[in-house]
Parts: structure tokens; sequence; C-alpha cells
């Protein structure tokens, strides 16, 4: 049904009103920023509602388990369902190739890996071919994603590889900040030099840079492979501490 211009879906609701799908619209809008196009109204079993909402253009943000209906007004929720809440709507989806939960290879330490799909690099021999369609992967939930992630005890850190991160710069970023709460860094591998990604003045891009402790640039070029480099397949890649290249303002590179 259509409900103030946006298609709605009611899931295992018998006795939800209008006024009450109203509300869930209004709060939705009233906390993103895009525009709303579609809405899944679902019971989550104990008394608890699940929404899941599609905005323009096409991205999923979900809403997970909120507790009770609104009934009128947003008011009705307690300050501690309110935090419950605020916590849940921080991910999103993400495009992946697949992951790898215990490599050696992709960074220093025991590292969770991420192979992000999609890549415009094209670079020739690339390690990751099956990872450059766009169209091409499946999606995963970053909550699933860290959910993975914590399963796993013994891991120093998540590697971000491709594929090309920074085209989904967003909800990485925001995974990588849940991750950096649970002790772990973040190594990120991109196509990108850092001076093209800073240049790009992107506030996605920046806040994936700002939360990336190890950056791995530059293409993969065939005429500059070296077996010996470690994390890197050529030698005009760089390994960059980003922590210390904010600090002096300069770039700063790990050697091995």
């Amino acid at each position: 049904m259509l409900v103030n211009g946006v298609e709605v879906k009611v899931n295992g609701l018998t006795d939800i009103t209008e006024k009450e799908i109203v509300n869930y619209i209004n709060y939705i809008k009233e906390n993103s920023s895009e525009t709303l196009a579609s809405l899944t109204i679902s019971d989550a079993g104990d008394g608890e509602v699940a929404l899941d909402y599609r905005t323009q253009p096409a991205q999923f943000e979900r809403i997970r388990r909120i507790t009770g209906y609104l009934v009128g007004t947003v008011d009705r929720f307690n300050n501690a369902k309110r935090a419950e809440e605020h916590d849940r709507v921080k991910h999103g989806l993400i495009k992946i190739a697949g992951v790898v939960n215990d490599s050696i290879v992709d960074g220093e330490g025991f590292r969770f890996t991420i192979f992000t799909q999609g890549c415009y690099h094209n670079c020739p021999q690339c390690h990751n071919p099956q990872t450059h369609d766009v169209n091409g992967g499946h999606e995963v939930d970053t909550d699933d994603l860290l959910s993975q992630i914590c399963e796993n005890p013994l891991l120093n850190g998540v590697t971000f590889s491709g594929g090309e991160p920074f085209l989904q710069a967003k909800p990485l970023a925001q995974l990588a900040k849940e991750v950096h709460k649970r002790g772990l860094n973040i190594t990120t591998f991109t196509g990108y030099t850092l001076e093209q990604l800073q240049n790009m003045h992107n506030p996605d891009i920046d806040e994936l840079l700002n939360q990336t402790d190890v950056l791995i640039d530059g293409p993969f070029l065939i005429e500059k492979k070296d077996l010996t480099l470690q994390f890197r397949g050529s030698s005009n890649q760089r390994i960059i501490d980003m922590q210390k290249t904010r600090e002096s303002g300069q770039i700063v590179l790990i050697e091995y």
C-alpha cells in the first residue's frame, strides 16, 4: 500500500494502524538525509518491530528490533530504547566477493579480510580479477560481518581488500569504527594513491581514510611486479602508516 508517497509492506502485524505507519515513516525521514522510497514493517517477535527501508538512490539501511510501537509519537520511546535504536542505525550493505577469516598475507598479524566487489582500475594480471565486475558478488549486512569478526578472538585486525574498497567507503568506514571499538586495527588496500583519494574531497572517502591504520596504495603494475615484497604485488605500491601520516602532515611509510 502507498502511505504518504511511500510504498509500505506490513508482515505479521494485523493490528497496526495507519497512524502508526505514518509515524514510522516520519521518524525515518527525520533520521535520514535521503528520500524514503519504500518501507517494510515486520513482527520481530517478543513485542519488537523490525523496519527495513529503501532510500533513493537505491541503498538499504536497517533499523533492527526496535521495541514496541510508536503509538502516536516517538516520545513514547524511553531513553534506553532511544539509545538502543540509535546504535542500531549505523550499518548498511556492502557488496563483497568473499571473506577470509584467518589471513596472514593481507597485513600484519592474524586478520579477517573482506574482499569488496567492484573495481575500475582493471590492472593487467590483477590477483583478484573476479572482484572487478561492479554487478558481481553479493550483498552482506555489515552487522553480520561484525558478528563474524567478533567470533574470532585470535584476530589482530581487519583488512579491506578488493575490488576497490573506496567505491564503498561509507559502510566500510562505519564498520571500521565498530572494529576499532573492539581493539582491532584496520588495513585498507586501494588501487588509488593516497594523494588521489585526498584530492577527491569526498567526505565518505575521507572518513574511511581516517578510520584506516595502514593504507596500502597504488595500482598493481606488471612491469614493477616483485614477488619479494611483503603485502604488495609491485614496487610502486606503498605501505603507509596513516596515524603517523595524519600526525606529521606528510606521508610516513612502513618498511619491511
